[in-house]
């Protein structure tokens, strides 16, 4: 095996160098992605526009704002505003409320928008499978529901684990918080 530690300090130091100039990058991309998606949801509501593709497309761009602006908050507050301070107000009960809302609200509307991806992609097999068949159906019909709903409605199902934590402060350190839950995490 070759050695690595020519790799193991190329990536320590883009890491060291990404990471001063990251918050800097995200709050330039949250801004223009959240006007872009703005722009999308207004073009995609008129009434010439409407379609069931266009409303799946629409509710992507609103989930993708609410990932955005929420990791928005999180960078200009976390990174930018506090990141060398250590202030009680900086990490107060509000912003850990904040912070279990921004865990959950990333995942959940960045799932919720590929979910959504996922059924334009069968809406687009099933109206081209029909488009080639011999007889064209009035309907997509039971079958084509069925095979839809088999798809998209197993992960929300299976993945339906509550994700609870509870913040408590350790010790007078205002940076060493312990996430109670399924597992311990420290920050």
């Amino acid at each position: 095996m070759p050695p690595l530690e020519g790799l193991f300090t190329a990536v320590a130091a883009f890491q060291q160098n990404y990471g001063q100039i990251h918050p800097y990058l995200t709050v330039g991309l949250c801004i223009a992605g959240t006007i872009m998606n703005l722009v999308t949801v207004l073009v995609l509501t008129r009434p010439s526009m409407r379609s069931p593709v266009n409303v799946l497309l629409c509710a992507v761009a609103c989930c993708d704002i609410l990932v955005e602006v929420s990791y928005l908050i999180f960078v200009l507050h976390f990174l930018l505003a506090s990141a060398d301070r250590c202030e009680p107000s900086d990490f107060s009960w509000c912003w850990a409320v904040f912070m279990m809302f921004h865990a959950h609200a990333s995942v959940i509307f960045h799932a919720a928008s590929i979910w959504m991806l996922v059924v334009m992609a069968q809406l687009r097999v099933l109206t081209i499978r029909r488009r080639f068949q011999r007889e064209l159906p009035t309907s997509i019909g039971n079958d084509h529901y069925n095979n839809l709903t088999k798809t998209t409605q197993p992960p929300p199902i299976f993945n339906n684990e509550p994700i609870v934590y509870t913040v408590r402060p350790h010790e007078s350190d205002c940076m060493n918080l312990k996430l109670f839950g399924q597992t311990e995490f420290y920050l």
